[in-house]
């Protein structure tokens, strides 16, 4: 569990490049925690978990003269660019062994970052930074896949990340890598 507090942290970059710096600090908090656990649940079964909650806001009304820049629960960062408030990656991983020594792990990865609601510095309508076209990332979800087999002085790995092939619009004009299948190998001398 953490909690963190900043005393005259400096606005954004876009507010500096208006020029609203000259005396502007402001002060916010961020407060969550991390969890990771694993879990054997058979001799050849194993469950992962690692869960995240953050929560980062100003804690002040921020103004220069009559404008407000910031308002009192505004989360830090921009719509697209501020933290996921909940990330929860979970895996299972299944080893077995073949015949000559052959050693064989199958994998599945699931990360999902949730969406950011809010508010922004820029969603205010009295704000200079006013910006009715910004909207958070929203929720994610990707699944990566693994196939390994290893031998004495030899690995060889199928993988096949972004499995499910999922394309949300991220920063307003981003998205995840295409679905991207690939061997890999490893040799040992």
């Amino acid at each position: 569990m953490f909690h963190i507090q900043w005393n005259n942290t400096q606005p954004d970059p876009v507010i500096e490049s208006c020029n609203f710096v000259g005396s502007l600090a402001a002060t916010a908090v961020s407060d969550g925690f991390e969890l990771a656990v694993q879990a054997l649940l058979t001799e050849h079964v194993k469950l992962g978990l690692a869960l995240a909650y953050t929560d980062a806001h100003y804690t002040q009304t921020l103004k220069s003269g009559n404008a407000v820049i910031l308002h009192t629960g505004d989360a830090i960062g921009y719509p697209g660019q501020a933290p996921s408030p909940w990330n929860v990656t979970t895996w299972i991983e299944y080893k077995f062994a073949l015949s000559g020594g052959v050693a064989v792990d199958l994998r599945a990865e699931h990360t999902f970052h949730s969406r950011n609601p809010g508010p922004f510095f820029t969603d205010h309508p009295g704000s200079p930074f006013f910006y009715l076209g910004d909207r958070p990332d929203p929720s994610t979800n990707l699944l990566n896949l693994r196939a390994s087999a290893r031998w004495p002085n030899f690995d060889l790995a199928l993988f096949v990340n972004n499995s499910l092939a999922s394309q949300p619009v991220l920063n307003s004009a981003t998205t995840f890598r295409p679905r991207t299948v690939g061997l890999s190998g490893t040799w040992r001398f």
